[in-house]
């Protein structure tokens, strides 16, 4: 049975931030992410903007995110994940440079910290989906609510219908029985500790299942197997952080 669907008007696609940052001549930037991240920068500050319901849903703190954990804390990661945020951190300084060269005056207003923040909601809500038979990036309102279960062990599954872009094309259905007041679980996916961690803040227990992580603390390395559910906002609160890696 089809337990929600979204309509093509809720999508923030790639095309519609295109349109919408020409439209109030700011910067547009080449990555998709980009684009969506500098729409909401742009859009968040619009009181009677169409999303503004959705933009209040969005979190205000990202801090769980590695990227935005302070060195000190980053260096007691394993070096592959360390190697991943200085990727991560060296897109995100190009796609800045674009702006400030289409238009400095807009980027000295909203600053780089601002649009990382943005990023960082764009990439942990970033949907693959398909308009006219072409793979676009979009956001998608009440689509991102959905919590992550893996395992396959999620509670809907999800189609995008691509003919239906007059209408719904997004739609969850669910894969059993669900009880009245039961959350509703989506997959992000079969993805590595530390793809989750660094693209959606978290990493689940199933993951870390039948593993053994290492941790450096005080120069002393330590082998957890395998961590708690909690392990990695426990371990970051007390200064301990996973290593992400089979010991």
């Amino acid at each position: 049975a089809v337990v929600a669907s979204v309509p093509a008007k809720c999508f923030i696609t790639e095309m519609t931030a295109a349109a919408g940052l020409r439209e109030r001549n700011v910067p547009v930037p080449t990555s998709n992410v980009a684009k969506l991240a500098t729409y909401l920068l742009v859009t968040k500050l619009e009181p009677d903007h169409f999303f503004q319901p959705y933009y209040r849903s969005l979190p205000t703190d990202t801090s769980n995110f590695p990227y935005k954990w302070p060195e000190r804390e980053q260096k007691f990661l394993m070096p592959e994940v360390r190697e991943t945020l200085k990727d991560e951190h060296d897109a995100f300084v190009k796609w800045w440079g674009e702006i400030e060269r289409q238009n400095a005056t807009f980027a000295a207003r909203y600053g780089f910290d601002a649009f990382v923040h943005e990023v960082m909601l764009v990439q942990s809500r970033f949907f693959g989906v398909t308009v006219n038979g072409k793979k676009k990036g979009a956001l998608v309102p009440i689509g991102d609510a959905f919590n992550h279960m893996g395992q396959d062990r999620e509670t809907i599954s999800y189609e995008f219908l691509d003919h239906d872009w007059d209408g719904s094309p997004l739609k969850y259905t669910a894969r059993g029985a669900i009880a009245a007041g039961d959350e509703l679980f989506d997959s992000y996916g079969e993805k590595s500790a530390t793809d989750m961690l660094v693209n959606y803040g978290f990493v689940e227990a199933s993951t870390a299942e039948g593993v053994a992580f290492r941790v450096v603390y005080n120069n002393v390395t330590y082998t957890l197997e395998p961590p708690s559910e909690n392990f990695l906002r426990g371990a970051k609160a007390v200064g301990l952080l996973s290593a992400l890696s089979r010991a």
